[in-house]
C-alpha cells in the first residue's frame, strides 16, 4: 500500500471505475481530472490502516474470554460455515449494544482465527488514549476521511470488515415505518433509510477489480495498478483469481433475550463518580446504555449470532427493484416500462458507450447502492432468532391496535401461540428459539398448563406496569403500551414494543401473528388434542433412542415399541364420548393393560393407556425419573383425554391404581375411579432398605409374570420412588370424592391384599365398593380373568351420565 510522502501516481484504470470513483467524490467536493485518453491521476490516500497490535488484540481476546466464563452471558453462534473462506469481504450486522463493537470480533475469530476489523462509531474514538486502542486492535472511526479507500484496498488484501449499516444504535429496533425501510438517528428524532456505506464499499472493491481485469485482459500497467492497490507480492496466478472473483457482503443478526434492563453496580458506579452526570443529555444516554448493556452483563443474556448466505456483489448481476416497501411485489405494467427505460443499454459492441452510460449517471448508483444495501438488510433482518417474547408482543400490540379487545385470558393465548408457533415450524425458513421449539414448552402452549415463559413476561411486565395480572387475565396499560417512547428511554421502559420492532421486518412472523389472531379457538380443537397426543410420541421415541442402545441392551433387556408405546383406542357408538384413562403398573408398559382396554374398547369407551415416564423402554430410563414424572404423564393424558371426551373415569392396574386415585383428588372433573391392586403395603419387606441398598446396587433382578410388558430387572432408585409414591398418596385417600371401585386378589404375591381394605377404609366417597378376587397372582387385567374385565364394565354402566 502507498505510504505517507510518495509522489503522485498517474496508472489505467477501467472507464467504469474512474467514473464510480468522479462521482463519489464530486458530491464530497473533490475533483480529479478524468482525461480523454483513459487515464485517471489519483493521489494515493495519507494513511496506511493502521497495524494491528498483536498484544492489545490478544489482551482484548483474554480479557473477553474471562467475562464470558465468569458472567451469565451465553453466546450461540449459529450458520457460520465456510463463508470467510471466499477471500475479502464485509459483515454486515444489526446495532443494538455498544458490545458489539468487541463481542462480534471476538466470537469470529473464536470460530474461524480470522481479524474482524470494525468501521465503528467515531463517538467512541472521542478519548485519544481509548480511540488507539481501538484502532490498535482494528477499527476505524466512521469519519476517518479516507475510509473508503483504506478499506477497499484492505478487502482486495484479504481482509474482512463489520459494518452496521443502521448507521448507529437503533434502540428502538425500529426499522420499518409506513412499509418502508426506515430506521431512527442516534438522537432519535430523524427517520432515514440504512446507509449505503458497505454496498458504495462493494461496489469500489469490484471497480477495483474490473481495473486489474481490465489491465490483464488487454496487456494494461499491471504493475503501477498492483502498486497503488497493495498488491505488489501477488502471483500473476492470484491476480487473476482476484480479478474475477466476487465481492461478499454477509448479513449477521445478532438477537438478545430477554431484554431486562435492572439497576446494576456499572450505573451505581458511574453516578457515585460523576454526580452530575445525569443532568445532562449525553448523561442520560450514558446512563441508559449502561443500565441496558450493564443488566445484559451482570443478570445473564443470552446473544445469538446468526450468519446468512452471503450476497455476491459482482458487475452485472444485479437489477432495479422497488424500494418502496420492504416486501417484493409485483410493479405495475407502466412501471415495468419505465424500468426497462432506465435500464435501457446500447448493444454490443459498443463497449466504450455501455461503460461510459452506465456510469455517468450518479442516481444509477445511488439506486444501485441502495438495491444491495436493501437486499441484504431484508436477508440480515430475516436472521433474527425468533423468541416466545416476539410472538406474546406482536400478539398484544397488534391486537390493541387493531381491535377494541383490552384484556387477555392466558390460556387462550397460549394457543394462539401455540399456533403462531406451528405456522413458524411449518413454514421452516426462520430461526426459532429453543422456548418456541422444546417440545416440552410447546406442549405447555397447547394446554391449560401454566406457561413458565409467559409467566416471567408477565412478571417483567407487570414491574414496568405495561400490564396488570388478575386471576389468569392480563389487563394492558393501553396507553403506556402504545405511548411514543423517546429514543433514549425505550429499552428501559417499554420491552414489548421493543421486541415487536424487532420482528416487523419478518414477513413470515407477521404473517403467523395474523394468522393465531383471527383463528377461532373452537376450530382447532382436534389441532391441540393431535398436538398432546404427538407429544406423548415424541417423548417416547426421544427417551428410546437415548436408553435403548447396543450398549444398554446388552446388559438390561429392554421392552419392544409394541408394547412401550402410549395407546389410544377410539370409542364408537354411544359411549364414544366417554373417556378412560388408564395407567400400568410400575416397572411395566402399556402392555400390561392393553387386554382391559380392548374390552373397554370394545364396548364403545374411548380409551387412552398412558406410558408412566420411565417405563416402556429400558431400566435405565426408569433409573433417571421420579415418581412426580409419573404423575406428570397421568396429568398430561387426562388433559388430552380431556380434549376428546365429554366424560372421564380413571383406572389403573397396581402402581397405576394408586396414580388414579392421587388424581381423582386433584381433577375435580373425574366422574369415578377403579383401582386393581393398588399398593400401601407390600410382600417384599426387603424394598424398604431400597435407599441403603442404592448405595452398594444399581439394579435388582426381577421375575414378572409378563416379561413381554415388564422390565426383567429394575433400579434399586425406582423402589425409593416407588415407596415415596405410596407414602404421598396414602395421605389423600380421605380427599376421594368420587365413586370408586377396588378389586384385589387375595393371594397377591406382589402387595399385600390388607392393602385393598386400608384403601377401602380410608376412602372420603360414601360410594365405595371393594371386591375380591380368588386369584394367586398380582396382575389380573389379563385375558385370563375376564371377570374383572365385566366388573369394571358394570361400574362404568353404573356411574357414567345418563344420555
Amino acid at each position: 500500500m502507498s505510504q505517507p510522502g510518495r509522489s503522485t501516481r498517474t496508472y489505467h484504470l477501467d472507464v467504469d471505475c474512474r467514473f464510480e470513483r468522479y462521482n463519489y467524490e464530486r458530491s464530497r467536493g473533490l475533483h480529479h481530472r478524468i482525461s480523454n485518453r483513459a487515464t485517471l491521476t489519483m493521489q494515493p490516500p495519507e494513511l496506511d490502516l493502521p497495524p494491528i497490535n498483536t498484544r492489545n488484540h490478544n489482551l482484548t481476546l483474554f480479557l473477553l474470554r474471562r467475562l464470558e466464563s465468569n458472567l451469565d452471558v451465553r453466546i450461540r453462534l449459529h450458520g457460520l460455515t465456510d463463508q470467510l473462506d471466499m477471500g475479502g469481504g464485509i459483515i454486515v450486522a444489526n446495532h443494538f449494544t455498544r458490545l458489539e463493537t468487541f463481542v462480534v470480533p471476538f466470537v469470529v475469530h473464536r470460530a474461524t482465527n480470522i481479524i474482524l476489523r470494525i468501521l465503528a462509531s467515531h463517538v467512541l474514538f472521542g478519548n485519544k488514549t481509548f480511540g488507539d486502542y481501538l484502532m490498535s486492535i482494528g477499527a476505524l472511526p466512521t469519519n476517518h476521511p479516507n475510509k473508503y479507500e483504506l478499506i477497499a484496498r484492505d478487502i482486495l488484501n484479504g481482509g474482512w470488515w463489520l459494518i452496521f449499516p443502521e448507521g448507529g444504535l437503533i434502540k428502538d429496533r425500529r426499522v420499518i415505518e409506513k412499509g418502508r425501510l426506515n430506521v431512527t438517528t442516534d438522537a432519535g428524532q430523524v427517520r432515514r433509510r440504512p446507509r449505503s456505506g458497505s454496498a458504495i464499499l462493494a461496489m469500489t472493491v469490484q471497480r477495483y477489480k474490473a481495473a486489474l481485469r481490465q489491465a490483464l485482459e488487454h496487456n494494461g500497467d499491471i504493475q503501477s495498478i498492483c502498486e497503488s492497490l497493495g498488491l505488489d507480492d501477488r502471483r500473476p496466478s492470484e491476480l487473476k483469481a482476484l480479478a474475477f472473483r466476487p465481492t461478499p457482503i454477509i448479513p449477521l443478526n445478532i438477537t438478545y433475550y430477554p431484554l431486562n434492563p435492572q439497576e446494576n453496580a456499572f450505573k451505581s458506579l458511574a453516578t457515585h463518580i460523576l454526580p452530575n452526570l445525569p443532568h445532562s443529555t449525553f448523561g442520560q444516554e450514558l446512563l441508559e446504555e449502561l443500565t441496558v448493556e450493564g443488566s445484559m452483563l451482570l443478570k445473564g443474556v443470552e446473544i445469538d449470532m446468526r450468519f446468512g448466505n452471503p450476497l455476491l456483489v459482482g458487475d452485472d448481476d444485479l437489477q432495479f427493484v422497488d424500494d418502496w416497501r420492504i416486501v417484493p411485489w409485483s410493479p405495475s405494467p407502466w412501471r415495468r416500462y419505465l424500468n426497462a427505460l432506465r435500464s435501457w443499454r446500447p448493444m454490443r459492441p459498443y463497449t466504450h458507450l455501455v461503460d461510459r452510460w452506465a456510469v455517468s449517471s450518479s442516481w444509477r448508483q445511488r439506486q444501485r447502492a441502495w438495491q444491495i444495501t436493501r437486499t441484504t438488510m431484508q436477508a440480515l433482518y430475516r436472521l433474527a432468532n425468533i423468541h416466545i417474547g416476539h410472538l406474546i408482543s406482536a400478539i398484544v400490540l397488534q391486537t390493541l391496535r387493531t381491535t377494541k379487545q383490552r384484556r387477555f385470558e392466558v390460556l387462550e393465548l397460549q394457543k394462539r401461540l401455540y399456533l403462531a408457533t406451528r405456522r413458524l415450524q411449518e413454514g421452516g425458513n426462520l430461526a426459532l428459539h429453543p422456548n418456541l421449539t422444546d417440545p416440552d414448552l410447546q406442549y405447555l402452549l397447547a394446554t391449560e398448563t401454566p406457561h413458565p415463559f409467559l409467566e416471567d413476561f408477565a412478571r417483567r411486565a407487570s414491574e414496568l406496569e405495561l400490564l396488570t395480572v388478575k386471576d389468569q387475565m392480563w389487563e394492558p396499560n393501553t396507553e403506556i403500551l402504545l405511548e411514543p417512547w423517546s429514543f433514549s428511554s425505550i429499552r428501559l421502559k417499554n420491552f414489548i414494543q421493543v421486541y415487536f420492532n424487532e420482528i416487523e421486518p419478518v414477513t413470515e412472523v407477521m404473517q403467523a401473528v395474523r394468522y393465531a389472531m383471527r383463528a377461532e379457538l373452537g376450530d382447532y380443537r382436534e389441532l391441540f388434542s393431535d398436538a398432546m397426543h404427538n407429544y406423548e410420541d415424541q417423548l417416547y421415541e426421544a427417551d428410546h433412542a437415548e436408553f435403548v442402545t447396543p450398549a444398554t441392551a446388552a446388559k438390561l433387556t429392554p421392552l419392544v415399541p409394541e408394547h412401550g408405546r402410549p395407546a389410544l383406542l377410539r370409542g364408537h357408538g354411544s359411549n364414544r364420548a366417554i373417556g378412560i384413562l388408564l395407567l400400568h403398573g410400575f416397572s411395566a408398559s402399556p402392555g400390561e393393560v392393553m387386554p382391559l382396554a380392548k374390552t373397554l374398547n370394545g364396548r364403545g369407551y374411548t380409551v387412552y393407556v398412558v406410558r408412566l415416564r420411565g417405563h416402556g423402554t429400558s431400566p435405565y430410563d426408569l433409573q433417571q425419573r421420579s415418581w412426580q414424572d409419573w404423575y406428570d404423564s397421568v396429568q398430561r393424558g387426562y388433559a388430552y383425554l380431556r380434549t376428546i371426551t365429554d366424560v372421564q373415569f380413571v383406572g389403573g392396574m397396581s402402581t397405576g391404581g394408586g396414580l388414579a386415585l392421587y388424581l381423582s383428588v386433584h381433577e375435580p372433573t373425574v366422574c369415578g375411579v377403579f383401582a386393581v391392586a393398588a399398593p400401601i403395603r407390600l410382600t417384599n419387606r426387603a424394598i424398604h432398605l431400597a435407599p441403603i441398598v442404592k448405595t452398594v446396587r444399581g439394579f435388582v433382578n426381577s421375575n414378572p409374570g409378563n416379561p413381554h410388558t415388564n422390565y426383567l430387572a429394575f433400579p434399586v432408585q425406582a423402589l425409593q420412588e416407588l415407596l415415596q409414591f405410596i407414602s404421598a398418596y396414602s395421605k389423600t385417600l380421605q380427599d376421594v370424592t368420587v365413586p370408586t371401585l377396588l378389586i384385589q386378589a387375595q393371594g397377591d404375591t406382589t402387595v399385600r391384599p390388607d392393602s385393598a381394605q386400608y384403601i377401602y377404609d380410608e376412602l372420603g366417597t360414601e360410594t365405595k365398593e371393594l371386591i375380591w378376587k380368588d386369584a394367586n397372582q398380582h396382575v389380573i387385567v389379563s385375558d385370563a380373568f375376564p371377570d374383572v374385565h365385566d366388573d369394571v364394565l358394570t361400574f362404568l354402566q353404573q356411574h357414567q351420565p345418563s344420555s
